[in-house]
């Protein structure tokens, strides 16, 4: 998953640039993180997100700020990032 969220979004920007590219357990499930620097509307920005796949379908969820603040925001957006929970209820 992370290969092609990563060749997406170099389509748009090819100068986009992987900063961090790894999986994480969020909650008690394996999720990748990605944290990418790119250029948005010619403004410099870093986004970063939780991507989760399974049969049933895909969770993405990304934060996204300027450069320039990204460092100062990063505490609070993780921690937005590791309020991410899973549910994983079986239908019969």
């Amino acid at each position: 998953m992370p290969d092609v969220l990563v060749s997406n979004l170099q389509s748009h920007d090819p100068n986009a640039r992987v900063l961090i590219k790894e999986k994480r357990r969020v909650n008690g499930t394996e999720v990748w993180y990605l944290k990418v620097e790119t250029t948005v509307d010619n403004v410099a920005a870093i986004s970063g997100g939780y991507y989760y796949g399974d049969k049933n379908g895909t969770v993405q969820l990304l934060i996204f700020a300027k450069k320039t603040i990204f460092n100062e925001c990063e505490k609070d957006l993780m921690e937005l990032l590791n309020g991410l929970l899973i549910s994983k209820e079986t239908k019969t």
